[in-house]
């Protein structure tokens, strides 16, 4: 499957097997419909738009007038569905360019975020999905090149820390500064990932 947009000006084509397509696609469903549902519980939430709607929102992004709206809309290929009122389209919120999404999504989310602070009733887990990794303080995060050495380990089977630490030269930033041996061996040691 091969997908190109110019809608950054510039073309760009991506290769992704159908396989992981498909995958992706049911995830992006899944997601939303938590989302929509977490939402749905709490109040009201509108997924399609007029560009009547549209206009009074004055999202970044879109014309200021509902007729330009309209065009660009049809220009763009929104996805689109008859107006309750029989008169016009609405709009689907995915369909929105991408500044006037976001803002979007910051303008839906300002209320739920600044309720569950105020209140402290901000859920530790959502239905049927495992609880996040707490973040770690950035004092204590781990050094840039930790990520890159783990995948080497992981990746290449036996191999010893002097093995992973020369192979690691070859896949993380020149600018980037590199582990001891020893500093090396002392983080996988802390992982669990080499005895002693």
């Amino acid at each position: 499957m091969q997908r190109t947009s110019g809608q950054d000006g510039f073309p760009l084509t991506v290769t992704i097997p159908a396989q992981e397509l498909a995958e992706l696609q049911r995830r992006v469903v899944y997601f939303e419909a938590v989302v929509m549902k977490l939402l749905r519980e709490h109040c009201r939430v509108q997924e399609w738009f007029t560009a009547a709607d549209l206009e009074s929102l004055r999202l970044p992004g879109l014309p200021a007038h509902r007729n330009v709206i309209t065009r660009k809309a049809g220009a763009e290929g929104w996805r689109r569905r008859k107006a309750a009122s029989g008169r016009g389209y609405e709009y689907h919120f995915s369909s929105l360019p991408r500044r006037a999404f976001e803002e979007l999504v910051d303008r839906v989310m300002k209320p739920f975020v600044a309720e569950a602070v105020e209140t402290g009733e901000m859920p530790d887990t959502l239905p049927g999905i495992p609880p996040a990794e707490p973040r770690p303080d950035p004092g204590n995060l781990p050094p840039v090149w930790a990520l890159p050495l783990m995948r080497l380990v992981k990746d290449q089977g036996p191999i010893t820390v002097r093995e992973a630490v020369e192979r690691l030269a070859l896949v993380i930033d020149p600018e980037t500064s590199m582990p001891t041996i020893a500093e090396a061996a002392d983080y996988l040691r802390r992982l669990g990932w080499v005895d002693g």
